[in-house]
């Protein structure tokens, strides 16, 4: 027989319906790694008049594992339906087309007891394997920077079974990863406003949820291990390292006033479903001329940038030109020369101008039905006709995950220089927060309808 090489030792998941009642292990990881362990107490005596001990009777004996990985769009879910709590898809439609993609909603309880999913875990090859039952994540922990994106978790679960085979012909899936080019930081002052005002400097963050649950032990000669799971005081961390300028510093103010800030970390992954009428594109940057009459607009310097639209909606604006209209004379006006050919499902174009010398865009002028050169003719007020922030021509679904969090600052860490950048990481930690009803949520969006 084969001697048990390290290499080839695989993990495989079975789904539970009942926690620790075993299943086949048919879903084979690939983007998690999980080291089983076994863990064992012992009483260890030694009567007087000896020197070494005459009796080590075995106490408790379980299983943990460590778990290590890179988040992937079609495997996290295993691990947030069980540290977080379990939840069943639902798929986004079209109307009425399926779409492909599914929305999962992990919302675990401040009040009340979570259900979480639990596993029968088999490791090992065919040379030789081992499986526990009733696993159960109880602790998550994301850490993320420009440079890389890795999770680690624990495990616990019954006591190991040895000498086991590993159920056959597992189903992997797709893996879709989580880069660092996909990662936002978002961060509010109420729930409502989740998900609106992006850090623009975050450097690099850290989240853990621990100590989720524990093992009820007793003494019941029918449970040759723990018996059952039991929710502890869970411990919800969180850490963003920002560049220690003004918007970093501004949440000085927030520790000081002991305020609650509402943070989303998006990661935004591959389109699954675009519908016939999205415009798959922006438009390129404007070209753009001045004209002395038949217009309003004060000498200064403006921006402009385009935005595709249809009967649906508009796009997000592409990038932006800037034009200096001169002084002179107060009849002034800025050209946008023609786009052609508009893209597929485009019929019109949109231009948003700035107020002078910069700033906020607004809707300066529409072509509705073609692409033709416009004319902006008057500066907007500011805001009025706000720029897209999606793509509003036809419903997109993508990979998607999001981790809200209520938190408090709880302290500043030292000021540090993080590849250059003079930096500030700020702790926090998450908070019940009656008005978004619960502490924490995760959302996860991919094409898996079932565990």
């Amino acid at each position: 027989m084969p001697e048990r090489a390290t290499v080839t030792q695989g993990v495989q998941l079975g789904i539970e319906a009942v926690p620790g009642a075993l299943v086949p292990a048919t879903r084979r990881l690939q983007s998690i790694s999980i080291e089983p362990e076994i863990m064992a107490e012992t009483n260890a005596f030694r009567p007087y008049g000896t020197k070494y001990d005459a009796v080590v009777p075995e106490g408790r004996e379980w299983s943990a594992a460590t778990v290590v990985g890179i988040p992937t769009f079609n495997e996290l879910q295993y691990i947030l339906a069980s540290c977080f709590a379990n939840a069943t898809p639902t798929q986004i439609m079209d109307g009425a087309t399926p779409t492909g993609a599914w929305r999962w909603q992990f919302q675990p309880s401040t009040t009340t007891e979570d259900t979480p999913q639990t596993y029968t875990v088999e490791q090992g090859s065919p040379v030789r394997a081992q499986r526990f039952p009733y696993g159960i994540f109880s602790e998550f922990g994301l850490t993320w920077s420009r440079q890389k994106f890795d999770l680690n978790a624990t495990m616990f679960g019954q006591r190991l079974q040895d000498g086991v085979t590993m159920t056959g012909s597992p189903v992997s899936q797709p893996l879709i990863p989580m880069i660092p080019a996909q990662i936002d930081t978002f961060l509010d002052d109420t729930p409502g406003a989740l998900g609106t005002t992006k850090f623009l400097r975050a450097l690099s963050g850290s989240f853990k949820l621990a100590s989720k649950f524990g093992p009820l032990w007793t003494l019941n000669t029918a449970n040759p291990s723990w018996a059952a799971h039991i929710e502890t005081l869970p411990k919800l961390d969180l850490g963003i390292r920002v560049e220690a300028d003004a918007a970093g510093m501004a949440l000085l103010n927030t520790l000081r006033a002991g305020a609650t800030k509402f943070v989303r970390v998006q990661v935004t992954g591959p389109q699954i479903y675009a519908a016939a009428t999205v415009i798959a594109s922006a438009p390129p940057a404007p070209t753009l001329t001045t004209a002395t009459t038949g217009g309003t607009i004060a000498p200064g310097t403006y921006q402009v940038a385009l935005s595709y639209t249809n009967a649906t909606g508009a796009t997000v604006v592409g990038p932006t030109s800037t034009i200096v209209v001169p002084a002179g004379t107060a009849t002034n006006a800025i050209n946008v020369a023609a786009v052609t050919p508009l893209p597929a499902n485009a019929t019109g174009v949109a231009a948003y101008v700035s107020q002078a010398g910069g700033g906020v865009l607004s809707l300066g002028t529409i072509t509705p039905t073609t692409g033709a050169a416009a004319t902006i003719t008057a500066i907007p007020a500011a805001g009025s006709g706000a720029v897209p922030v999606i793509n509003g021509t036809g419903l997109i679904s993508s990979y998607l995950f999001q981790l809200d969090i209520a938190a408090k600052i709880v302290k500043a860490n030292k000021f540090a220089d993080d590849a250059g950048v003079y930096a500030i990481e700020w702790p926090f930690v998450g908070v019940h927060d009656p008005t978004f009803g619960r502490a924490i949520q995760a959302t996860l969006i991919n094409t898996l309808s079932s565990l």
